[in-house]
C-alpha cells in the first residue's frame, strides 16, 4: 500500500520463512515474562491453529512465514524528537481557520503526519498514534541512546518512517484515527494523496468490488493489490480484509469532498 500511494515511507521490507524455535528462543532471550507468555499461547497457538506453520521438508523444522524490514539506523519515537506533538491537540491544527502550531518543526512535519493519518486509516491499522508506534530517522531530542552497533547518523532532514504497520488490516470498521470520528474537521491534506485516492476509487460510495471484474476495471486499490501481491503472501490478508480498506479509501474522498464543500479547495488541499 505504501508504494501503490507512492508514500515510500515504509522501509525495505522482505517475505521469508523462519524457524518458530528461533522465533522462540529469540523472544526468550529477551527477559520479559509477558511477551514470552503471550507468545507462547496466543502467538505460536494462532499460528498453528491457522495453519500457517509448516514444515520444512528439507530440515524437518515447524517454520512460519513472517515479513523481515531493513535494520534503519538514528531511529526514535516521535515524541521524543523535534516534532514532538502535544497529546491529542494536534488535531486541532489540521481545522483550517484554526491557528496553527508555533513551534517551526511541528509546522513542518504536519503534512508528513496527515499522509500517515490518511495511510493507517485505509488500513485500518488501529496501533499508532503521535506517543506510541510512530517513529522519526534523526533529529532526536531526549533519550537518544541507541542500540550497541547503532552508530551511523541519519543522512538528511529529520523525516517519519512507517515502522510497526502489525495491526494493518485486522479491523472492518474505522480504526481510532481523527479520520473516524463522524463530525471530525480534519481537513488540511496533501494533494498528491488525494489524487492517488481518486486514481484507486472504484467511484461508489461504498467501496463495493468484484473480484473477478474485467482487467479494465481492475485499477481499484483492491484490484492492484491483489493483482500485485503474490498469491502466499495475499491470503493471509484475504479479499474481505482488504476491501474494507477500498471501502475506508472511498469513505475518506467522501470527507475531502465534505472538507472541500465546507472551507474551499485551496484551503484544504494545502500540501503538494
Amino acid at each position: 500500500v505504501d508504494r501503490l500511494m507512492n508514500i515510500r515511507r515504509v522501509p525495505p521490507t522482505h517475505w521469508i520463512d523462519i524457524p518458530m524455535r528461533m522465533l522462540e528462543d529469540a523472544i526468550a532471550a529477551g527477559n520479559d515474562t509477558a511477551l514470552t507468555d503471550w507468545t507462547n499461547t496466543a502467538f505460536v497457538h494462532h499460528s498453528q491453529k491457522t495453519k500457517r506453520v509448516h514444515r520444512d521438508p528439507d530440515t524437518g523444522q515447524d517454520m512460519l512465514g513472517c515479513s523481515v524490514q531493513l535494520w534503519m539506523a538514528d531511529v526514535h519515537q516521535l515524541d521524543l524528537s523535534i516534532f514532538a506533538m502535544p497529546y491529542k491537540r494536534w488535531v486541532e491544527w489540521y481545522t483550517p481557520g484554526k491557528k496553527p502550531p508555533k513551534n517551526a518543526n511541528q509546522t513542518s512535519a504536519m503534512p508528513s503526519l496527515a499522509e500517515q493519518v490518511i495511510y493507517d486509516y485505509i488500513l485500518g491499522n488501529d496501533d499508532r498514534r503521535t506517543n506510541k508506534n510512530c517513529y522519526v530517522a534523526g533529529g532526536c531530542r531526549y533519550q537518544c541512546r541507541r542500540p550497541d552497533g547503532d552508530d551511523q547518523s541519519h543522512l538528511g532532514p529529520p523525516t517519519l518512517l512507517y515502522i510497526d504497520q502489525g495491526k494493518a488490516f485486522y479491523m472492518r470498521d474505522d480504526p481510532p484515527n481523527p479520520l473516524s470520528d463522524p463530525n471530525n474537521t480534519y481537513c488540511k491534506l496533501p494533494r498528491h494523496m488525494y489524487r492517488t485516492c481518486v486514481r484507486f476509487s472504484a467511484n461508489n460510495t461504498d467501496g463495493k468490488v468484484s473480484s473477478k471484474a474485467p482487467k479494465a476495471l481492475r485499477t481499484t486499490l483492491f484490484h492492484r493489490l491483489r493483482d500485485s501481491t503474490p498469491e502466499h503472501i495475499y491470503r493471509l490478508v484475504g479479499d474481505s480484509q482488504v476491501k474494507y480498506c477500498q471501502r475506508r479509501l472511498e469513505a475518506f474522498l467522501k470527507h475531502v469532498h465534505w472538507c472541500i464543500d465546507k472551507y474551499g479547495e485551496d484551503r484544504v488541499l494545502l500540501w503538494p
